[in-house]
């Protein structure tokens, strides 16, 4: 039922899925908060309380909207699959859930940044029709984790997407910390550690070129790339210009040209990579795995040594190493 009517857009109030009238809080005489501003904050008994707020939504027309700087989806708008929602937002039929947005100010024919909901904006705008989005005033560490619980699980966002949103977060300083960051998220610290590093493979336009649908490579195989790159920054330079110029890796798909890469990056015979060591008890060969960590290859003949003796050759390989 339309209440309000402003321009283009249409305010109406939805519980479950059903059209109701506005409702003031009895404390402020204002309207009800949008579910929005709880999503993510429920807990235990709080959560049923909280699942039967209202939530406000207009119509807007998708081409007054974009999407959000920390989206994860990085596909053209052309690449999208639609099919599903060609079926159920077909002529006729309403758009099922809405999109997350919230104003924005000072953009010539701009009024909204979508937080989530892009594929729902791109089949609104092909079929001419107005985009339902819900509005929310809450920041962006409160959006973020309301993106997070949206896509989770989504089998069409990859790792790497989520990857680059991550690294964008952190580099933006919108955590006090990496701590902070996963505690918000819901990420464990490792792994969250692992795809900040991972996301930075984004801003390497050369890196991307070569390797071509990013999004479709590992993060531990891009992890490993970003660590090679950090620490040997003048082998990865005189490598990937090598590479550049042969072109052959950009024939590849995503997955096999990042390993690729990795394969010529770790062969490297100026930087340790690949080392032998000689013992009395044998050779030890050292090199870096595809993760660049350093694994030691111990021969045999090592089961008659002593715990300590193990120790003390394995410590002074280390310290030769760095």
């Amino acid at each position: 039922m339309i209440m309000t009517k402003k321009k283009e857009e249409k305010s109406f109030n939805v519980d479950f899925g059903k059209i109701t009238s506005k409702v003031p809080s009895a404390s402020t005489g204002r309207d009800s908060t949008p579910v929005s501003k709880m999503m993510g904050k429920t807990r235990d008994n709080k959560k049923d309380k909280e699942s039967r707020r209202e939530k406000i939504q207009i119509e807007v027309d998708p081409s007054r909207t974009i999407m959000w700087l920390y989206a994860d989806r990085t596909e053209t708008d052309e690449e999208l699959d639609l099919s599903d929602l060609e079926v159920s937002m077909a002529p006729g039929k309403k758009q099922i859930l809405p999109a997350l947005a919230r104003r924005v100010h000072g953009i010539d024919g701009i009024d909204y940044e979508l937080i989530y909901g892009r594929r729902r904006r791109v089949q609104c705008a092909r079929s001419k029709r107005k985009l339902i989005i819900e509005l929310t005033e809450d920041d962006d560490k409160d959006c973020l984790r309301y993106m997070k619980q949206e896509n989770d699980d989504r089998i069409d966002i990859t790792k790497m997407q989520k990857a680059r949103s991550y690294n964008i977060q952190f580099k933006n300083g919108i955590y006090k910390s990496i701590r902070d960051m996963s505690d918000n998220l819901g990420v464990p610290l490792k792994t969250l550690s692992r795809f900040i590093k991972a996301g930075g493979l984004w801003h390497d336009q050369e890196l991307m070129a070569l390797i071509g649908k990013v999004k479709d490579m590992g993060v531990y195989d891009a992890e490993a790339i970003m660590g090679i790159k950090e620490s040997n920054a003048e082998h990865f330079e005189t490598t990937m210009k090598r590479l550049i110029q042969e072109g052959a890796i950009r024939a590849l798909p995503a997955s096999m040209a990042a390993k690729t890469i990795i394969k010529f990056l770790n062969h490297d015979e100026t930087n340790k990579l690949d080392k032998t060591y000689k013992s009395t008890a044998g050779d030890v060969r050292v090199k870096t795995d595809q993760r660049g960590d350093i694994t030691m290859k111990l021969p045999r003949e090592f089961v008659h040594l002593t715990k300590d003796k193990v120790f003390e050759l394995i410590r002074s390989v280390r310290a030769d190493l760095t």
